[in-house]
């Protein structure tokens, strides 16, 4: 299978801050990881993540939308495979500088899947909400994924996510708003797009399941990363 669309990105450098650069790429140098990004494998990878601030409606609302409309079916076509959400999921509060979690049987708009039939069952439909994650365990996490997914239906700016996909090589499944501020050029497997549902669940199945497609994109978006550029 090949994904429907396919392009090659510009240094993504230039749209984000110079010191998230340096950040992730200090960050790689100086810690043990348990999969190297040189060493990652399709065989030594699993699952699907996604990286956001929840409290941010672009990302929660295009979490919701792929719990809604594509999760079943990537769970049927993929047994056993997990969601795996990095970020302050939606309902989390500050008081006083301190992060005060949303309380589920309280509030309904709490957690990442509230809206959806897997709030309150999220871990029994394999999602998992882990927070905000250091630094270091932030990079050891998604190291581990298979793929990301950004199904963000609309954008407000740089999604930052998706530079850490392709500086770590992580193959990516996203639609063309996400990476609208990227000015992705149709060139070379770098990412796939997708922006119906249906479409979103085939491109994530073949990604996870082909080896040789997702080797290539893990390779592109190393070489397309920028940061490490």
């Amino acid at each position: 299978p090949s994904v429907s669309s396919t392009r090659t990105a510009r240094s993504p450098c230039r749209y984000v801050a110079a010191q998230f650069c340096a950040i992730l790429r200090n960050s790689l140098r100086r810690r043990p990881t348990p999969i190297a990004v040189q060493d990652r494998s399709f065989l030594r990878t699993a699952n699907i993540g996604f990286i956001g601030n929840g409290l941010t409606p672009t990302n929660h609302l295009g979490i919701q939308w792929f719990l809604e409309h594509c999760w079943r079916d990537v769970q049927r076509q993929l047994p056993g495979v997990r969601m795996r959400l990095i970020g302050r999921p939606p309902g989390e509060r500050t008081v006083k500088g301190v992060q005060v979690p949303c309380v589920k049987s309280e509030d309904p708009h709490c957690g990442w899947a509230w809206g959806t039939v897997y709030s309150g069952v999220e871990a029994e439909n394999g999602i998992d909400e882990l927070g905000y994650l250091s630094a270091e365990g932030l990079l050891e996490e998604v190291l581990s994924w298979r793929l990301m997914i950004v199904p963000v239906l609309r954008t407000t700016g740089v999604n930052t996510k998706i530079l850490v996909a392709l500086e770590l090589g992580i193959p990516l499944v996203i639609t063309p708003q996400a990476a609208s501020p990227f000015d992705l050029p149709e060139n070379e497997t770098v990412v796939a797009f997708a922006d119906q549902a249906l479409d979103f669940v085939q491109q994530t199945v073949s990604v996870y399941t082909v080896s040789g497609l997702w080797t290539q994109m893990a390779r592109a978006s190393r070489q397309v990363g920028g940061c490490a550029n």
